[in-house]
């Protein structure tokens, strides 16, 4: 009988145990999954990202942490973070991690002056946690840009991103164009017609070379995209 109840008494010992050792393996899973979350969320706002992978937390974390301070990047994709437990108290990490942001890439390489379509531009998510990707990507153009509104200012690589200042918005009117010319002068108006010398947006001043006597004048684009001349 002693014995039976010995063994009963032990059983009930290791599942004390067990239960005990699971409930705090659950709870340490679930402060890593939470205390992971805000951390991404502090270094996705900190980098301006898309998504942040976080590679490794070191030492491991076992509290729960209410909220991160960033301390400073030791390395590209290595930053040292303070984490504050719920009674306040303060812990240093070393955190692994890769920044990813979503940016314009051409499919097709395109020089200087040539026009992009929509169809060649695709959003993709690029890693910029160091090299050249890191080092513009406060620049990469708008994934919004209206692409068949555009025109390359400089060389656009075939699979790399776009940056703002690599292209332009294709002007109102350009060079060579044949366009409408009215002579204002006090409340008459004169038309006659021209070809435009450069390159111009609607409030710009260009050049015009005029059909009927040959002579350069120059006048404001306006919005119906006539040149406006005033004397």
């Amino acid at each position: 009988m002693m014995v039976a109840k010995t063994k009963n008494f032990i059983y009930y010992i290791l599942v004390l145990v067990t239960s005990a050792t699971a409930l705090a393996s659950i709870n340490h899973s679930s402060n890593s999954s939470n205390n992971r979350q805000s951390l991404e969320a502090l270094l996705l706002e900190r980098f301006s990202a898309d998504r942040i992978e976080v590679i490794s937390i070191q030492p491991s974390e076992h509290q729960k942490i209410e909220r991160w301070e960033f301390m400073t990047e030791r390395a590209l994709g290595q930053a040292t973070l303070r984490g504050i437990d719920q009674t306040g108290s303060g812990f240093l990490y070393t955190v692994e991690f890769r920044i990813f942001k979503k940016a314009p890439v051409s499919l097709n390489t395109k020089r200087p002056g040539e026009k992009l379509k929509e169809s060649e531009i695709k959003i993709q998510e690029i890693d910029i946690t160091s090299g050249v990707e890191r080092q513009y990507s406060k620049v990469f153009a708008e994934n919004s840009t209206a692409w068949d509104k555009m025109m390359a200012k400089s060389t656009l690589l075939e699979g790399r991103f776009i940056t703002v200042s690599s292209i332009k918005k294709i002007p109102d009117i350009s060079r060579g164009d044949a366009v409408e010319v009215r002579v204002q002068s006090g409340g008459v108006i004169l038309k006659s017609h021209g070809v435009v010398q450069t390159n111009g947006y609607i409030g710009d001043t260009v050049s015009v070379l005029l059909d009927r006597n040959k002579r350069e004048t120059k006048g404001k684009v306006a919005e119906g995209l006539w040149v406006e001349v005033a004397l």
